[in-house]
């Protein structure tokens, strides 16, 4: 029991500071790039077209984006802190990533503490 519990403890060491880390970047990224917010758009000689929360007109080149056609109505997406960049889905793949890393990292750490606690009473 006490190389499980010596293990559990490397984890615990290990997991919960290397969860601090990505959860830091995780939040970084989120605070730099502002809130998720949406509007809807047109499709207009092959640029995007919307209108930002606070009043101001956008475009981006609409290149690569074949599943929108020019008569659909559409939402785009974009980030508070950047309205002139447009996304189809509401997704950062980054700021996910490095959210789901720091959970399982804190987790890992969070078992290997118990684990070890439990060891070392044992």
């Amino acid at each position: 029991m006490d190389a499980v519990a010596a293990i559990a403890e490397v984890l615990a060491w290990v997991g919960l500071p290397a969860a601090a880390v990505f959860g830091t970047v995780a939040l970084a990224l989120r605070l730099t790039r502002g809130a998720w917010a949406s509007a809807p758009a047109v499709l207009a000689n092959g640029q995007f077209r919307w209108m930002a929360a606070d009043g101001s007109f956008h475009s981006a080149p609409a290149a690569g984006h074949n599943s929108v056609a020019a008569d659909d109505d559409f939402t785009v997406f974009y980030r508070s802190r950047r309205p002139g960049v447009c996304y189809l889905e509401r997704v950062a793949h980054d700021e996910r990533t490095s959210g789901i890393v720091a959970l399982s990292l804190g987790l890992a750490g969070l078992l290997g503490s118990l684990v070890s606690t439990v060891g070392a009473l044992l």
